[in-house]
């Protein structure tokens, strides 16, 4: 032998040495890392393996057997931490507990039978050395345990080969150079090592292994610093591709090209109620209408109905490297809230269009009822424009006269034709309204909700009564009949409610008109203690008597209302210390919003109930007289001649129980009415300006000296003094004109 070959081996085993002890260092700097810790065990065994047969070979102390059994502290566990270092590294860390026990209790019973080997012989049954060109090389016979242990331990270095090989193809080689370089100083040493126990080697009973490992030192080098060993950890893309599958709230199912069920999650498991292990080898048919998926297109979606819930279905070949199909992922996701979700926003959307339609034909109405004159005309063009719209298939009113405890008369059952009536519950007037719907079999019953063709066909569908109110005085019911789905929703009885209070206002205004316009009148005299007036004429020892009444809106009325009697200081004069005791009782009735003297004697009472007028007005009765003394009050009124007297009694009397009707006369306008002014004689004037007309009126503006001047008349108006001139002059120049224009003619 050449006398530098002995120092060739001893070089290479120490640049071997320090290869894998400087990669040992750089992986306890990143022990906190996935398959550090194990890479790290891994250099300290394969050092332990190269120095103690570096040590052994060139110089020996104590004996070149006792160097051949410390190397062996390495060499039992190389494999045992590769096998580690393989299966952390690649996310294993699961399972990497029982497999590191069951491999090291072998690697530490062959070394027991290492170090008591002159006892038994099962790891060398004899051993000599050789020294050759100044190295001491151990020749050895060996046992049975030495060739149990080879087996074990080309085993688990094979188990950890194939851990990285598999990850290449899975990751579809995103991780071919790390795992190409671990390969390679794995193979070259095993290589070596299987030539060593198999083999002839150059030198007899020379371990090629610690040489090869240079060559695992370079590549593992490369691994770690060129291909970023550690900054690219593969046990993140494991480890993240279970949680994501693990954790996903999804239900996953994988067939072959057989459409047989390969794997099943816990999620799918539970949507099709059978447990995973007896969901896999099934037919997908067995879980779900193959016909419901869609496997010839990529990535096709269908909707599956499972359990009372909706799936959406998404269908995704499986295919190789070389396209070649092996099965389909399906995942099943539960869309059940979403369909619900979509579905009430539609529902909204179609309640949003029908809303505008039905906005729309409320505007028309609206017009409609602007100049109708009485109430067949308000019910007529009411009833026009709803059936006219095709929203509704019957629209009717009925009066007050057919209203009795708020109940619709049962008389049949609902016709399109328009026929007799309704049966069922009438709102109470209080912005409510009440909803019948017919039953499931849609029979012509009275009261069900059914309706009758003018053949005589049952129709089914809902109908509702739209209580029509103007305050708290309900003048009938407009009852409405359509076929729509889903009708009546909250939405638009909302505005249905508003549209009873504008025919309410309509029917009101009409009777006013016809009361104010009409020759002949009805003039009914009602007496009752329980009127507001009464009461203060008691306390005060007084008598008030109304001189105008004014509506102010929002339900409310202006009484103007002269002081005669009663005082603070019982002289019965009806001073300022009489008028302000009056004034002084009216403001702390709740009924009442404001009080404002006028006068010496006049006082301006705005008020919302409490009072006779209330109810009348109301009802479009058109006051005539009102006065209280001595804890009565008498109030005569002026309605229609068609009126029915009996629903206005009962709507005074709603509000004063104690009311009596103490007369009803029929009254003649006849000539004294054509006295009064010439027919037209207010028809030019606005509904702005009469109401400045009645209101400067009634609050004693034209008189001299005046009650109120024009700043307390705006005010009750809420309006400008200038705005109240300017309707005032407008309106004295008309009725001048109509007038004196009369006069010339």
């Amino acid at each position: 032998m050449h006398p530098w070959v002995p120092v060739l081996f001893a070089g290479a085993l120490v640049v071997s040495a320090v290869t894998t002890t400087a990669l040992g260092v750089a992986a306890w700097r990143i022990r906190e890392t996935p398959g550090a810790t194990s890479f790290l065990g891994l250099m300290v065994a394969v050092t332990v393996w190269t120095v103690g047969y570096l040590v052994g070979l060139v110089w020996s102390p104590g004996g070149r057997f006792l160097w051949e059994q410390i190397q062996w502290v390495g060499i039992v566990f190389v494999p045992v931490c590769f096998l580690a270092f393989a299966m952390d590294y690649l996310g294993y860390d699961d399972r990497l507990r029982p497999v590191l026990a069951g491999a090291t209790l072998p690697a530490l019973a062959t070394l027991a039978l290492v170090w008591t080997n002159p006892w038994h012989g099962l790891i060398w049954r004899e051993q000599s050395i050789n020294t050759v060109g100044g190295l001491e090389v151990a020749a050895q016979v060996t046992g049975v345990g030495y060739w149990a242990f080879t087996a074990f331990a080309y085993v688990l270095i094979g188990v950890g080969s194939y851990l990285l090989v598999r990850l290449v193809v899975e990751s579809e080689y995103l991780y071919l150079d790390q795992s190409a370089s671990l390969l390679v100083g794995v193979v070259v040493p095993l290589v070596a090592n299987a030539v060593s126990v198999f083999g002839t080697p150059l030198v007899p009973g020379l371990d090629l292994t610690p040489f090869a490992f240079t060559v695992t030192g370079v590549a593992f080098g490369n691994a770690l610093f060129r291909y970023r060993l550690f900054d690219l950890v593969p046990a993140t893309w494991h480890l993240g591709r279970e949680t994501v599958v693990g954790t996903l709230d999804d239900g996953v199912v994988i067939v072959d090209t057989d459409r047989t069920v390969v794997y099943c999650n816990e999620v799918a498991a539970d949507v099709f109620d059978v447990p995973v292990e007896d969901a896999i080898g099934q037919g997908v048919s067995a879980l779900v209408d193959a016909d419901d998926v869609d496997f010839d297109a990529p990535d096709a979606l269908g909707e599956v109905e499972l359990g009372g819930r909706t799936y959406e279905v998404r269908s995704s070949e499986i295919a190789d490297r070389h396209d070649r199909l092996l099965g389909y992922a399906l995942v099943f996701n539960d869309i059940t809230e979403r369909k619900r979700h979509e579905r009430t926003l539609q529902r909204q959307r179609d309640e949003l269009r029908f809303l505008d339609r039905l906005n729309g034909v409320i505007r028309e109405v609206n017009g409609a009822l602007i100049g109708t004159d009485s109430r067949e005309a308000i019910a007529d063009a009411v009833s026009d424009r709803l059936t006219d719209s095709a929203l509704y298939d019957a629209a009717w009113t009925v009066d007050e006269s057919l209203v009795d405890a708020a109940q619709l008369p049962e008389t049949g059952s609902i016709r399109l034709d328009g026929g007799e009536s309704v049966t069922g519950e009438l709102a109470d007037g209080e912005a409510a309204l009440s909803v019948h719907t017919d039953g499931p079999d849609g029979a012509s019953v009275p009261g069900d909700g059914a309706s009758a063709t003018d053949d005589g066909e049952a129709v089914a569908g809902t109908w509702t009564s739209v209580p029509l109110v103007y305050g708290r005085t309900v003048f009938g019911a407009l009852v409405l009949f359509t076929t729509r789905e889903d009708a009546f929703g909250e939405r638009e009885l909302a505005v249905l409610d508003e549209l009873g209070e504008s025919i309410g206002y309509a029917i009101h205004v009409a009777n006013r008109d016809h009361v104010t316009l009409a020759e002949t009148a009805v003039e009914l005299e009602f007496s009752s203690t329980g009127d507001l007036l009464a009461v203060v004429s008691a306390d005060a020892d007084c008598s008030l008597t109304v001189e105008g009444v004014v509506p102010a809106g929002g339900g409310s009325l202006v009484l103007y209302c002269r002081v005669d009697g009663g005082g603070a200081d019982g002289d019965g004069d009806a001073g300022a210390n009489g008028d302000t005791n009056v004034a002084a009782t009216l403001e702390a009735d709740p009924d009442v919003e404001t009080v404002r003297r006028m006068g010496e004697t006049l006082l301006e009472v705005r008020l919302s109930g409490g009072s006779l007028a209330v109810p009348l007005y109301e009802y479009g009765a058109e006051l005539v007289s009102a006065r209280a003394s001595d804890g009565r009050c008498t109030v005569v009124a002026r309605t229609p001649v068609d009126a029915d007297v009996r629903a206005v009694v009962e709507r005074v009397q709603a509000d004063f129980p104690d009311a009596e009707l103490r007369a009803k006369r029929q009254q003649d306008g006849g000539a004294d009415a054509e006295d009064l002014a010439p027919d037209g004689v207010l028809d030019g004037l606005t509904d702005r300006q009469l109401e400045a007309v009645e209101t400067a009126y009634s609050a004693g503006y034209f008189e001299w000296p005046r009650d109120a001047n024009a700043e307390d008349v705006a005010e009750e108006l809420d309006i400008a003094s200038p705005t109240f001139h300017n309707h005032l002059r407008k309106a004295q120049n008309a009725l001048l004109g109509e007038l004196l224009g009369e006069e010339r003619r």
